[in-house]
C-alpha cells in the first residue's frame, strides 16, 4: 500500500517556445495523444491527481530535446545551443493517491511545488 504515487505528466519534454514537432503546434493528434498517456489511469481509476510544474536542472551529460525522455539519463541530443543546454527545464509530475484522498494530494502537491 501507497499514500502516494509520483510519475511524469508527460513522455516527452515540452517542446522550446517557437519549436514544431513533438508536443508543439505542429503536433499531429496522435501524437500528442500518445504524450498524455500517462494521465489516463488516473482518470481511468477515478483517483484524485494534480499535475505540478517542477524545475529539473540540466543535465551533465549535455542538452536536451523534446523528444527525448525526462528521464533520459543522457539528456538527449537534439543539437541545442550551449545557452539552451545550460538552461533548466519545466517538466510536470503528476501526484495521485487513492480514491478520496483529495486533501492529501493537494498539500503534497503544494510543498513539491513550493519546494521546486
Amino acid at each position: 500500500r501507497v499514500d502516494l504515487m509520483l510519475v511524469p505528466t508527460a513522455l516527452s519534454y515540452p517542446p522550446l517556445f517557437g519549436e514544431e514537432g513533438e508536443g508543439g503546434a505542429a503536433t499531429g493528434g496522435t501524437e500528442a495523444f500518445a504524450n498524455d498517456v500517462m494521465t489516463v489511469p488516473a482518470s481511468l481509476a477515478g483517483l484524485p491527481a494534480i499535475s505540478v510544474p517542477v524545475r529539473v536542472p540540466p543535465s551533465p551529460h549535455g542538452s536536451r530535446s523534446s523528444s527525448s525522455s525526462p528521464g533520459n539519463a543522457d539528456g538527449g541530443g537534439g543539437g541545442r545551443t550551449a545557452t539552451a543546454a545550460a538552461a533548466s527545464a519545466m517538466v510536470g509530475l503528476q501526484l495521485f493517491g487513492p480514491q478520496l484522498s483529495e486533501e492529501t494530494v493537494l498539500r503534497a502537491a503544494a510543498v513539491l511545488e513550493e519546494t521546486s
